[in-house]
């Protein structure tokens, strides 16, 4: 969980509790400051294997982790993939020891939670750096039909939607959208492609005409899909702390919060909408980026600075601008943790609950 600092902080009081005061008087560093990892290995321990999206995003984002690390010591990646990254989330939870050194980033799993599905691991036990929010697109072919998003109330062919899984929480945001906007019956997914980069394919080839990419994949490729004749035609955008959503820069498509409002008006407050909207504080959150249970505030104050800096460094920006890739949004870990209780007390909500699971594929 957050440090009881953490929870003093959220209620707004400026006193160290009695928890924080046991720690600093056993010899915890007393501020981010005092911190220091020189001459120390540090671990980033994330829960997908080395083929992930994570992986390679890490293995280049992480040196620069360690560059605003105080000391700047060698920071090890580590993957400990299995359960649909419910595994490496257990072994930060069950087997690190909280002495600031091992950081964890989780994906997926914020997702699950979303949509209601029961976790062995209590995320909100965590000691949150912060999350990393990512944008993605949903695309089709010209076989499709589909030209702009005011297709998919009354699309002129079937959209037939590639995925690695049915209802994972992304596909699931999208398919509330066609619930709302009238296309409940007028499309059919085709689940157990190798990935997003796997659909494409799919949808290269016209085994289906429509998929979904995260934004930096999409963008990357951008040359290639105008050639291949395939276009982009609502993006999910990243939901703010203050209730806006924003756009992912350079992919020019409107917002599913956007469409929505234009295409299906009468639907705004329904529970299609409070549903999408908690799977939306799940993709603010893609990554939550978090320490072992117990871990003194001085060291998640550290990794905190760290990962805005390294997020904000020149030299990382510029590796980004090179790939054509949108830089992602982090957001604090006190934000981050609030966002993660909200988040799972509203998927327990049984008209979220149930909204969920109209949209959800059964066989």
């Amino acid at each position: 969980m957050f440090s009881s600092h953490h929870f003093s902080r959220l209620a707004g009081r400026g006193a160290i509790t009695i928890a924080a005061a046991i720690a600093l008087s056993a010899g915890a560093p007393a501020s981010a400051a005092e911190v220091s990892f020189a001459g120390k290995v540090a671990r980033v321990v994330i829960n997908l294997g080395v083929a992930s999206g994570l992986s390679a995003h890490h293995q280049i984002f992480i040196p620069f982790v360690a560059k605003y690390l105080p000391g700047k010591p060698k920071i090890i990646v580590e993957t400990k993939p299995g359960g649909r990254g419910v595994l490496g989330a257990a072994y930060m939870a069950k087997n690190v020891k909280p002495d600031g050194l091992t950081m964890a980033t989780f994906a997926i799993i914020t997702g699950t939670v979303a949509t209601g599905e029961k976790m062995p691991v209590d995320l909100t036990k965590f000691v949150y750096v912060g999350s990393t929010g990512q944008g993605s697109i949903i695309y089709a072919n010209a076989a499709s039909g589909l030209k702009t998003v005011d297709d998919f109330k009354n699309p002129p062919h079937k959209i037939l939607i590639g995925s690695s899984g049915p209802n994972a929480s992304i596909q699931l945001a999208y398919r509330l959208f066609l619930h709302a906007v009238g296309a409940k019956n007028k499309y059919q997914v085709f689940a157990g492609y190798r990935g997003m980069l796997g659909s494409l394919q799919a949808v290269r080839s016209g085994e289906v005409n429509c998929a979904i990419l995260h934004a930096g994949q999409y963008m990357s490729r951008l040359d290639s899909l105008k050639k291949a004749k395939i276009r982009g035609l609502v993006e999910l955008g990243l939901p703010t702390k203050d209730g806006r959503t924003v756009p992912t820069s350079g992919l020019g498509v409107p917002t599913v919060y956007d469409a929505w409002l234009k295409l299906a008006p009468r639907t705004v407050d329904s529970d299609l909408m409070r549903a999408f909207k908690t799977i939306q504080i799940a993709k603010a959150a893609s990554w939550i980026h978090v320490l072992p249970p117990g871990t003194p505030e001085a060291y998640r104050a550290a990794w905190e600075k760290a990962f805005e800096m390294a997020y904000a460094d020149p030299a990382y920006l510029a590796i980004l601008k090179k790939r054509d890739a949108p830089p992602a949004r982090f957001t604090d870990g006190v934000t981050t943790y609030k966002m993660m209780k909200d988040m799972i007390a509203q998927s327990k909500e049984p008209r979220i609950k149930a909204a969920i699971k109209e949209v959800t594929y059964r066989k």
